[in-house]
């Protein structure tokens, strides 16, 4: 029997020694993570709440106007930016230290929105001729989920915005995880270990390999956006159309861009090419012209790097900082 214990010993020893390492890999790696979170303020717009992190947005949905020339940033978290907001180095934070009082810039980024949002967000602001709108895209705004559906149905019916058919069938989305690979099911399947930050550290470094990296989630979002035949192609381009309209409508300028990846900056970075097809085709379609940031991040960048942390792939301060100068250009030109 001493054997038995000898083992069991060894076992529990070897066990408990991995799990000390991993927690202290993980308590690293919160610190590394680590940024204050901001206040966020409320503001209901068609029976959904948006909870903006720029108090001074919120008079802009009601009756009151500026007198000055306002700048309206909207998009996602990158644009949000909540790891460098307290310090003012979220990108429109940035972008009104550049443009040198000539403007006010507001940050109407928010997390997890996409342009079936951005829609409903330009058409309650209260703009003047004065005003120019930002929109900043994301490689995920791509994806339609059952509340994005109906808020297109109902955006649809005073407009000529393009539906999705799986909107209008009621079925599952096109893009629904559950459909996917076997990687991506396996993923699924570890909801309860994900918020480890030693789980996401992990799975980055599976996604930064070529051979992993086309069965992961995100890779099936990027290769939507250069299918034109793709009922969710179909329908972003045909929001960006809708979006100019209602801006100009309201006798205010618009802008579009879109936010570059900023955890592998490289001159071969296969995301570039896909936005650079995805531009051409939009403008050869609709005359509009959506701006490339990617180049002046090729250019400046002194790391191949510019993320939060090892485990959050947001943009550092420092790109905020770059997306900034590079936009205060597009704006003063």
């Amino acid at each position: 029997m001493s054997w038995i214990i000898k083992f069991t010993i060894n076992a529990m020893v070897t066990i408990l020694s991995i799990v000390f390492a991993i927690a202290i890999v993980e308590l690293l790696l919160i610190y590394d993570d680590y940024y204050l979170t901001p206040e966020r303020y409320s503001v209901e717009i068609e029976e959904n709440e948006y909870l903006f992190i720029d108090k001074n947005v919120v008079p802009f949905f009601s009756q009151q106007m500026s007198e000055s020339s306002d700048i309206f940033v909207v998009g996602d978290s990158l644009t949000e930016g909540v790891h460098c907001v307290r310090n003012e180095f979220d990108f429109p934070a940035r972008l009104q230290v550049y443009l040198d009082g000539q403007f006010k810039v507001h940050n109407l980024g928010i997390r997890d929105k996409n342009p079936a949002d951005y829609v409903d967000i330009v058409a309650k602001l209260k703009l003047d001729k004065a005003d120019t709108v930002i929109i900043v895209l994301y490689d995920n705004d791509i994806h339609v989920n059952s509340k994005n559906c109906k808020q297109i149905q109902r955006q649809a019916q005073s407009s000529d915005l393009y539906i999705p058919n799986f909107c209008n069938a009621n079925n599952e989305m096109d893009l629904n995880k559950k459909n996917l690979g076997i990687i991506q099911q396996i993923n699924n399947q570890l909801a309860y270990i994900k918020p480890l930050r030693t789980v996401r550290l992990i799975k980055e470094s599976f996604v930064n390999i070529p051979f992993f990296s086309k069965y992961f989630y995100r890779s099936e979002l990027l290769a939507r956006w250069t299918n034109y035949d793709a009922e969710e192609t179909k329908w972003i381009i045909s929001s960006l159309v809708l979006l100019d309209k209602i801006v100009k409508e309201k006798g205010a300028d618009i802008k579009f861009t879109y936010y570059p990846n900023t955890n592998a900056i490289s001159d071969f970075d296969p995301r570039h090419s896909i936005w650079l097809e995805f531009i051409l085709e939009v403008n050869k379609r609709t005359g509009i012209n959506i701006d490339d940031p990617y180049p002046f991040f090729i250019r400046n960048a002194i790391s191949d790097s510019m993320v939060w942390s090892l485990t959050d792939k947001h943009p550092s301060c420092e790109a905020h900082d770059f997306m900034a100068k590079h936009i205060s250009k597009l704006i003063v030109n």
